[in-house]
């Protein structure tokens, strides 16, 4: 049997992996979110507040790296991501890569994200965006 360990994604890649991290019920150790840009996902199927709403009820260590927000949008993710308390956040204003991890005690039922989609409505619902999933 042939196992698929990577996969090209050109539909909603970051929505793709949100739900995917939403929807795991095995536990997960740490979630690490890499994005220059990030908004509040508000209007989408899984926003930022339900994604730290999950990490927090289930102990998990969450990450995030973005550069320091310029943009009222990006202000208002920062804000929210803020307000979770085991949430650490970091700011590189050189930064320019997208990396999504959500890293499972059992290693081999992880699974990570890399490609052109910021963490953002936009890169969501209007960008062409591609990205490859891999698994662990």
């Amino acid at each position: 049997m042939q196992l698929e360990y990577a996969e090209v994604v050109s539909h909603k890649p970051v929505q793709r992996f949100l739900l995917k991290f939403y929807l795991c019920d095995i536990p997960i150790q740490s979630l690490i979110l890499i994005s220059p840009f990030v908004g509040t996902l508000e209007g989408t199927r899984v926003t930022l507040d339900t994604v730290c709403t999950k990490a927090v009820e289930k102990g998990i260590s969450t990450y995030v790296i973005t550069r320091a927000p310029e943009d009222k949008y990006h202000q208002q993710a920062v804000d929210t991501l803020i307000s979770y308390d085991p949430v650490e956040l970091r700011f590189n204003e050189s930064l320019h890569a997208k990396l999504y991890v959500c890293l499972c005690q059992d290693e081999s039922q992880s699974f990570a994200l890399l490609g052109s989609a910021n963490l953002t409505r936009n890169s969501i619902e209007k960008s062409i965006e591609i990205a490859m999933m891999i698994y662990g």
